[in-house]
């Protein structure tokens, strides 16, 4: 197994992490500014688009693409995600090993441009440049308003807004179009401003040593970057399985039955929450595919997902509009199950199989390991792979039912169409 990552504070106030492999021929950066997800959660999230479009230095897309040509092909991307109820602008450059190509100087290149990207934006009065601000608005409008037509994504999203209204985690990682709507050039250019001084972690995956990328990064990227104190992730009350239903004009109909767990990341038990997941809906082998969709041919797909930064469940399931109370009534039979012991030895070494190949599949993907130190980084508690490997190993029946046993339902929300309302 190779090195975990090295991580340092430099004196810019950048946290710096390096992965250094002879595996990739490329070298992977990734820089994230951290924020609490909050009531400018669509002022954070359109920032990165904005800043991708021009710079000081590169003030058209076309520039930027030339910029990354003289970088030998260089891959860049920027976009938002969401980790429990934190927001994080995502910068990602990728780009070719310089012993590959028998050249010197590429990474310290490619974090210049990065940082001018991030740090030097191209500005009209004081505001970012109006057009670009108007059409990346219009664009991530129209993000928001297109998770309609995904509906297993729309029903999921909807779900965890019914279960947490109260609480950030609630709140899509784009934010609202109200909020979105009411913003100006200027008032983005602020909001910028303020979460320019914010928390920022660097990645960088590659055949790279971590004092030859700590003197680069302290040269891109000027000075100013601050450390932040984020609020501990809310707790909610679980409503004990309430029933929601939004009519859309839909054919199959999609439910989400939300369930929240004290385990969380950072906990011991995490390796067995790992399990529960798995064993419920992680696998084609879980208990929700075979006996939802396998069994009873109730569901077009069934799975579950498991937020761990939270401690939230989702089991989903696309069905027809006139099953729903069938199908709710045996995914729940599948979650007594877990809390009850009905776990086959079969169950617990096929999860275990594909639980520690995922991990394995990891070390395989830069964009993975990032993912997974950066995952740690936000609950305080590293997670070495070699560690968590290990600790699959040794989960037993006993540490799942137990994790099954502090499951408790929240809200089940079901988008549903016409057929359906016309069976009631």
């Amino acid at each position: 197994m190779e090195r975990e990552f090295q991580d340092h504070l430099l004196p810019n106030g950048i946290h710096l992490h390096t992965y250094s492999t002879d595996r990739f021929k490329t070298v992977l950066c990734k820089l994230y500014i951290h924020q609490p997800l909050g009531p400018k959660a669509g002022a954070t999230a359109l920032l990165p688009f904005v800043l991708r479009r021009g710079s000081r230095a590169y003030p058209t897309l076309r520039d930027i693409a030339r910029r990354l040509e003289e970088l030998y092909g260089a891959i860049f991307s920027a976009d938002v995600v969401k980790f429990g109820e934190r927001q994080l602008i995502e910068f990602s450059l990728a780009v070719p090993e310089e012993e590959v190509l028998g050249v010197s100087g590429l990474l310290d290149e490619a974090l210049s441009t990065l940082a001018e990207v991030i740090c030097y934006p191209l500005l009209e009065g004081d505001g970012f440049n109006q057009e670009y601000f108007r059409q990346e608005r219009e664009l991530l409008l129209r993000k928001i308003d297109g998770l309609i037509n995904d509906k297993p994504r729309y029903a999921m999203q909807r779900l965890f807004e019914e279960m947490c209204p109260q609480e950030p985690f609630g709140i899509h990682k784009y934010g609202s179009k109200e909020e979105i709507e009411g913003l100006s050039a200027a008032s983005l250019f602020e909001h910028y401003q303020q979460v320019r001084q914010g928390q920022s972690d660097l990645f960088i995956v590659g055949n790279v040593t971590h004092s030859q990328v700590e003197e680069a990064v302290q040269q891109a990227f000027a000075d100013g970057w601050r450390s932040q104190e984020f609020p501990p992730v809310s707790q909610g009350t679980p409503r004990g399985g309430e029933e929601i239903k939004e009519e859309q004009d839909v054919n199959q109909g999609i439910l989400a039955m939300g369930m929240r767990t004290p385990v969380t990341y950072g906990e011991e038990d995490y390796p067995a929450l790992l399990f529960y997941n798995g064993i419920l809906g992680g696998f084609p082998h879980s208990k929700l595919f075979m006996n939802v969709r396998e069994r009873a041919s109730l569901a077009y797909f069934a799975f579950s997902r498991l937020e761990a930064t939270k401690g939230v469940l989702a089991a989903s399931a696309g069905i027809d509009v006139n099953e729903y109370e069938k199908a709710r009534d045996i995914i729940k039979k599948q979650v007594d199950a877990l809390a009850k012991g009905d776990i086959s030895d079969e169950e617990m070494e096929a999860t275990r199989r594909g639980l520690i190949h995922r991990q394995l599949t990891i070390s395989d993907d830069p964009g993975g390991l990032v993912g997974n130190h950066l995952l740690g980084l936000i609950n305080n508690r590293i997670r070495p792979q070699a560690e968590l490997i290990d600790q699959l190993g040794q989960v037993t029946r006993e540490d799942v039912v137990r994790v099954a046993q502090g499951v408790q339902p929240d809200v089940t929300f079901f988008l549903c169409g016409p057929r359906e309302r016309e069976g009631n």
